[in-house]
C-alpha cells in the first residue's frame, strides 16, 4: 500500500470511529448532530454580521 491508499483508509474510518468514540464518552450521536447545527449557525451569523459591517463600512466612507 502507499500513501495515498493508507490516506484514503484512513478519510474513510474516521466518522464510524468518531461516532464511536463520541458514543464512548457519553455524547450521542444525536448531540453531535446538534452541536455542530449550532456552531455552523453561529458561523453563518458571524459571516453575516462581517459582511454587513464590512457594507456599513464602505457605505460609510463614501458618502463623506
Amino acid at each position: 500500500m502507499n500513501q495515498n491508499d493508507i490516506q484514503s483508509e484512513v478519510i474513510r474510518a474516521l466518522p464510524p470511529v468518531g461516532v464511536s468514540a463520541t458514543s464512548y464518552f457519553g455524547v450521542t450521536l444525536q448531540d453531535w448532530v446538534l452541536y455542530v447545527t449550532i456552531v455552523y449557525t453561529l458561523l453563518l451569523i458571524a459571516q453575516k454580521i462581517l459582511k454587513l459591517a464590512d457594507w456599513w463600512w464602505w457605505e460609510r466612507k463614501g458618502k463623506k
